[in-house]
């Protein structure tokens, strides 16, 4: 994804733009604080930088949109669709996700600490180096996220599809035994070598006092992206 053009100063708009059809619609920069799209139509919209703080989005679709460098802080993003979205770098604390589509999206370096992402698909989605701290992710699914580097801190993760130790402690850096298992896993290394070789290795942790379970699931990992 290519990086965002420079512009010079920031736009204000006023809406109405609920239910709005503003697919590909251009908002760089854009000054939207408060701004109520709920219900609109803007995939493929590109907010780079814009200013999207409180902003309502309950149900629009944001599919392909570019969010990136935008501050979202606390805005409404209820059941909104994100799908492969480009999300880098953007503000999302204290924001809303419940519910929505974040399949495929890219948050990569994106703060999202105290962020509300109860019962959302972040299937496949990327969150590299993003910050997730104290992030509300029950009943989230998280199956086949890109989680290297990112901050877990205080997570919640209760009932959680997907929520592996990987994502459960994503390589923090004082559970090194769980990163070792981690390491196994992210290599696709099977069920077997994970029954032969990563169990011990959690088994130990756990000896520890590391918990390394996933919440709420007794599943065995799946794999788990760290590239």
């Amino acid at each position: 994804m290519a990086e965002p053009d420079p512009k010079p100063a920031s736009t204000v708009l006023a809406g109405p733009f609920a239910g709005a059809a503003l697919s590909d619609a251009r908002f760089i920069r854009a000054d939207l604080a408060g701004a109520d799209f709920t219900g609109a139509q803007l995939d493929g919209a590109d907010f780079t930088g814009a200013d999207l703080r409180g902003a309502k989005f309950p149900g629009a679709d944001l599919s392909g949109a570019v969010l990136h460098g935008a501050t979202l802080t606390a805005a409404d993003l209820t059941g909104a669709c994100l799908a492969n979205a480009d999300l880098r770098r953007a503000d999302f604390s204290g924001a809303c996700l419940a519910n929505a589509d974040l399949t495929g999206a890219v948050f990569d370096g994106a703060c999202l600490a105290g962020a509300n992402l109860t019962g959302a698909d972040a299937r496949s989605a990327s969150f590299l180096r993003a910050d997730l701290a104290k992030a509300n992710l029950t009943n989230a699914d998280v199956t086949g996220a890109a989680l290297a580097g990112a901050d877990l801190t205080d997570v919640d993760l209760t009932g959680t599809t997907g929520a592996t130790i990987a994502v459960f402690h994503a390589r923090n850096a004082i559970h090194w035994s769980t990163g070792k298992a981690l390491q196994a896993i992210a290599q696709d290394r099977g069920l077997d070598d994970y029954t032969n070789e990563v169990e011990p290795v959690l088994e130990h942790a756990r000896s520890q006092g590391v918990d390394a379970t996933a919440p709420g699931t007794t599943q065995q990992p799946p794999s788990i992206s760290w590239a």
